[in-house]
């Protein structure tokens, strides 16, 4: 081994570590690179790096490595890369040259730049890298953790720590579960409006406002149950009605929501029969092969109910078809597990 080839490697890996036989070979090959070879840019080390590794990928490599080393000082870099690293694609090789002017840090790893190689195939990441002032590992890596229809700024802008990166691609993920009417862009747009470390209160807006299953009674064409001697019994069919309710009767119900989302319960607001205000809030719930049963039935200060006005609710939810569980018929039966 001879020449700057020689010298640089003989020192463990060299001064430019997994890149320096790299840079030897160009080194040899052009007297006016090896007068500056111990002094190359960031810029230009990271441009190396992004062609070895690009170049490595290809099961040519050995031979368009050296087509690369004899061109480098006499065609245009963008060429380079066009040629010998990226098949003819000039578009993408536009776009590499012009990320390794933003790469941050010292000479990645190889593995850093395959993975900004692996985004840039992805048309969200590369648009964003696009817009990021500088591109750093730890980008990258926020970049890559995301769903790819996510990769794009107002995500990105909303990871401003490490933690943030995972709970905000498990915050992305429950939102679209909960909100199956919005698209990846709408939920993308909703992003713009989270506070500053507050991926949580944005994931709970939406919650809040994710579309309630039909309620239980809808199936029978009577989603509103009403009776001129029995009262009317309506059900809470989305979180701001679950919440009014909770301050009118001052409870907890709101604190209800997964499981209505769930379709375990689902919550009635029942008037009686000339009563100028709420009577009691109805708990209805799912149970295995039976189906929906009446559950629970509680007035203001989840007091217990006159004797009437829960036979009252017995009444009108049998009429619909609804069973009615043992606590509601009389407070003193207990309620029994169904296998």
């Amino acid at each position: 081994m001879t020449g700057f080839r020689g010298a640089l490697v003989a020192r463990e890996a060299g001064p430019y570590g997994w890149l320096t036989p790299f840079i030897a070979d160009i080194a040899n090959q052009h007297p006016a690179f090896a007068s500056q070879v111990l002094c190359l840019t960031r810029a230009e080390l990271h441009f190396l790096g992004l062609a070895s590794v690009a170049i490595n990928i290809h099961p040519d490599g050995a031979a368009r490595r050296e087509a690369f080393v004899r061109a480098y000082a006499t065609v245009e870099r963008r060429v380079l890369l066009t040629r010998y690293a990226f098949g003819g694609n000039r578009a993408r090789a536009t776009a590499v040259l012009k990320l390794s002017r933003k790469i941050a840090g010292d000479l990645w790893r190889p593995a850093s730049y395959c993975r900004l190689l692996a985004l840039l195939d992805c048309p969200y990441a590369a648009q964003t890298l696009r817009h990021l002032p500088t591109v750093t590992r730890q980008r990258l890596r926020d970049l890559e953790a995301l769903p790819p229809v996510y990769r794009q700024p107002v995500p990105m802008r909303t990871i401003r720590k490490k933690g943030d990166r995972h709970k905000l691609v498990f915050a992305l993920e429950a939102v679209e579960r909960v909100r199956p009417d919005l698209t990846p862009a709408q939920i993308i747009a909703s992003l713009k409006s989270a506070k500053p470390n507050g991926i949580d209160g944005w994931a709970r807006r939406h919650f809040q406002r994710a579309p309630f299953p039909t309620a239980p009674t809808a199936s029978l064409g009577i989603a509103r149950l009403c009776d001129d001697d029995l009262g009317v019994a309506s059900p809470l069919e989305d979180y701001d009605a679950l919440a009014n309710a909770a301050l009118e009767f001052d409870n907890c119900i709101r604190s209800n929501l997964g499981s209505v989302l769930r379709g375990q319960s689902y919550f009635y607001r029942y008037v009686a029969k000339g009563a100028g205000k709420g009577t009691a809030i109805v708990e209805l719930r799912h149970m295995p092969v039976i189906g929906w049963v009446v559950e629970e039935a509680l007035g203001p200060d989840n007091d217990d109910l006159p004797a009437h006005h829960r036979m009252a609710i017995i009444t009108l939810f049998k009429k619909a078809g609804i069973i009615v569980a043992p606590p509601l018929r009389s407070p003193d039966t207990g309620w029994f597990e169904i296998i």
